[in-house]
């Protein structure tokens, strides 16, 4: 049985812009994003990466053996948020791992520990918004998908605290 490696999260900080540019630019050019305009994508990292620095969303790196492998964003619903959909409830709005960390069990223990943080913050129902061949992942890590859609027009996949 192979040994399973250490994950260490670090804060995403002020001085991680580099950094975070260029991951979140990886990790959009491999989905969805693909064909998008640079300066278009610049931008919205831009803002994203300000959203984390300003504490109004959460950021978190991955390392497994000491090299950066992935990262999770994630806040707390509040009405009127850029990313409201279900307030009171803890929200991934991303989660990626890098290529040749995948299969590890890295985004689950991400998903497990992001929770925890939330937990931290008397936060006990979770919600993602995701493209359906995600949903699979999310189900393994205790999500179930409902019939709502998000205002991006995805599938919100929920976890309740008695679940």
């Amino acid at each position: 049985m192979r040994e399973k490696s250490v994950i260490d999260y670090r804060n995403i900080e002020k001085s991680d812009y580099a950094e975070f540019l260029k991951l979140l630019t990886d990790y959009y050019r491999e989905g969805e994003d693909a064909d998008t305009e640079q300066s278009v994508l610049d931008e919205f990292i831009k803002h994203l990466f300000s959203l984390v620095v300003e504490n109004q969303i959460r950021g978190c790196f991955l390392y497994q053996d000491d090299v950066l492998a992935g990262f999770v964003l994630w806040m707390i619903d509040t009405p009127g948020s850029d990313y409201s959909e279900i307030p009171g409830f803890g929200t991934f709005l991303e989660i990626g791992i890098c290529p040749s960390c995948r299969a590890q069990g890295m985004g689950r223990c991400a998903v497990e520990a992001t929770e925890e943080r939330m937990r931290e913050a008397d936060v006990k129902n979770f919600y993602v918004s995701v493209y359906l061949p995600a949903g699979a992942f999310w189900e393994k890590c205790g999500y179930r998908k409902t019939d709502k859609k998000a205002s991006n027009g995805l599938y919100i996949y929920v976890k309740m605290g008695n679940e």
